[in-house]
């Protein structure tokens, strides 16, 4: 399969390389993603947005996640490379007409604004929470529960490091998301999620402004051994 014989076969080809690429155990992980990316950059050669819409969003959103992981080149550059190209997928996934990869990709601008080096911080965390706000509209703990307990979670990490609005406030909003991660992660289901969510709680517990101190240190003591089981 060659661009000139089998164009279409090709650009899906490059896409699922750039695919096993991302997810690679061996070799360098800086270089596997730099492979990824070639590869999703070859589909786009074939998939274009006026040819192949649906494919082309979809290379975008896979572009997007590399960027975000990306280990060569300027952080914030790849972060802005990567909000680049989850805002292209959104040119053509809508709420209306593919809403769970709009979600999905909602969900990786949130993650993304969350780590944005370039900008003003309260505000790229304030558009985070707009991102995963609109991920859980789609996102509902009955119909995708492991997806909303990852956005619930990303959103509990997200108050707590949140600038703008008040300090007690964003903690307890914080602490809120993490119980509702806490809701559908399970030690025996998803342990190492749920130890993340314990760590996120017990950092929550301890910064908390509102309720007893001494009683808010002995809950992020409970929560800290409770993710040392994991």
């Amino acid at each position: 399969w060659t661009p000139e014989t089998a164009p279409l076969h090709w650009a899906n080809t490059q896409h699922s390389m750039g695919a096993a690429y991302v997810q690679r155990v061996d070799g360098n992980r800086a270089v596997n993603l730099e492979e990824a990316l070639a590869c999703y950059n070859h589909a786009l050669e074939v998939w274009t947005r006026e040819t192949a819409p649906l494919h082309w969003a979809s290379a975008q959103y896979s572009m997007s996640a590399a960027y975000v992981e990306r280990v060569d080149g300027d952080k914030a550059a790849n972060l802005e490379e990567a909000l680049a190209c989850y805002r292209r997928a959104l040119e053509l996934w809508t709420h209306e007409t593919a809403p769970l990869n709009w979600a999905r990709a909602q969900r990786g601008m949130g993650a993304a604004y969350s780590a944005r080096l370039d900008g003003d911080k309260a505000a790229n965390m304030e558009e985070a929470l707009a991102c995963y706000r609109r991920a859980l509209e789609v996102w509902t703990r009955e119909t995708s529960p492991l997806q909303w307990a990852t956005a619930q979670y990303s959103m509990g990490v997200t108050y707590a490091e949140r600038l703008d609005g008040d300090k007690a406030n964003n903690i307890e909003m914080a602490l809120a998301c993490y119980l509702r991660s806490l809701d559908v992660w399970t030690c025996e289901t998803v342990p190492l999620d749920w130890a993340k969510a314990q760590h996120g709680m017990g950092a929550s517990f301890f910064e908390r402004l509102d309720g007893d101190k001494a009683a808010n240190i002995e809950e992020a003591l409970a929560c800290y051994r409770r993710a040392l089981k994991v």
